[in-house]
């Protein structure tokens, strides 16, 4: 008997906890955003030990959607509002933007580019805007963009080098003027191996265009990357 009056009141203690997710739910879905904020940045648990995204990935495929992207508009306003440094608010913006949509996130881009010339969190900004036809809500030059570059943390910034690579092919920006944009990659002998990948790139580019001196300096630089120690294993 008294294992069985446990039983039940456990199944009760449950039973009440899945009650208050639902209600909980149902409060995030049509009325309280402030109940949600908490709930997706607390991981809010009920008596029953039964979390609110536990909850949710037991709904209806239709209404699952709805509620998280509700979660996901929840937590980056938290975010945004716990924000203190510009990284912080940097990257509460962009992301709170990407989810409104691409017109949205393009237009907070260009603000945050604005606000926040040199902050390294709005690097993706650089690469969205480098070259941008006209009409885009903001445009970066090559010689900007290559000055902000030189200013990111090393893994930041070969990731930036591949990227205004793959906009100038993109947007057939002349072979030549790539190469000056380049150039002070060749400067100095590569510091990391992975940039071998990059240069075998602009070797084939310089190919590809008749440039043999570029296609010559390209190769002594793949090179001289078999050479360099691995960018992952310098702790930069």
């Amino acid at each position: 008997m008294t294992s069985e009056v446990h039983n039940r009141s456990a199944v009760g203690i449950k039973g009440r906890g899945w009650l208050l997710v639902w209600c909980l739910l149902l409060l995030v879905c049509f009325s309280s955003d402030s109940l949600l904020r908490v709930a997706a940045a607390r991981g809010l648990a009920t008596n029953g030990g039964v979390e609110v995204k536990s909850v949710i990935q037991r709904l209806p495929r239709l209404v699952r959607g709805m509620v998280e992207r509700q979660v996901e508009f929840a937590e980056a306003r938290d975010f945004l509002a716990r924000a203190r440094t510009d990284g912080e608010r940097i990257q509460a913006n962009l992301a709170l933007a990407h989810l409104k949509g691409d017109e949205a996130f393009e237009r907070v881009c260009a603000e945050m580019l604005a606000r926040y010339p040199m902050a390294p969190e709005v690097h993706s900004a650089y690469s969205k805007f480098l070259l941008a036809p006209p009409g885009a809500a903001a445009r970066v030059s090559p010689e900007c963009y290559r000055n902000y570059v030189e200013t990111l943390s090393p893994r930041v910034r070969l990731d930036m080098w591949k990227l205004a690579l793959d906009r100038f092919e993109a947007v057939k920006y002349p072979p030549g003027k790539t190469f000056e944009f380049f150039k002070p990659l060749f400067m100095a002998p590569p510091k990391y191996r992975e940039y071998g990948a990059l240069f075998v790139r602009l070797a084939d580019l310089a190919s590809r265009s008749g440039l043999a001196d570029w296609e010559m300096e390209s190769m002594r630089m793949v090179d001289a990357c078999e050479r360099a120690p691995h960018l992952f294993d310098s702790g930069d």
